[in-house]
């Protein structure tokens, strides 16, 4: 009887009635594919220099976790609602820009800046 409704439930019936059928038998309904939307209250710490950067930051870091786990996850960050970026203290740990290093003049020896 299952295998015959689980068969009659992928040529076009129902698969509801045939779940419905099945609970009335007391047998085990049938196994179905299922697409989740879940809305995770996740706060992660980044480094960054504007909000959205940071956004983008955290977005890549559960995208990296999730997807180097093996499992078949896709994350729509299309549709994902930013909810909130804090801006905290500053982070000395981090190096200059590479735009930036390049830019900065370092004096040569005798030729920098000094006191009088």
């Amino acid at each position: 009887m299952w295998q015959t409704l689980r068969d009659a439930a992928a040529d076009g019936v129902d698969p509801d009635v045939a779940d419905d059928i099945l609970r009335t038998l007391d047998l085990p309904t049938l196994a179905r594919r299922w697409q989740v939307r879940l809305t995770l209250p996740v706060t992660i710490e980044v480094t960054a220099t504007s909000r959205d950067e940071a956004l983008e930051a955290a977005e890549e870091a559960i995208d990296a976790a999730l997807t180097s786990t093996g499992h078949d996850t896709y994350l729509d960050w299309h549709h994902a609602t930013r909810d909130d970026a804090t801006a905290g203290t500053v982070d000395t740990a981090t190096d200059t820009p590479a735009d930036l290093r390049s830019a900065i003049a370092v004096p040569e020896p005798g030729h920098g800046v000094s006191a009088s």
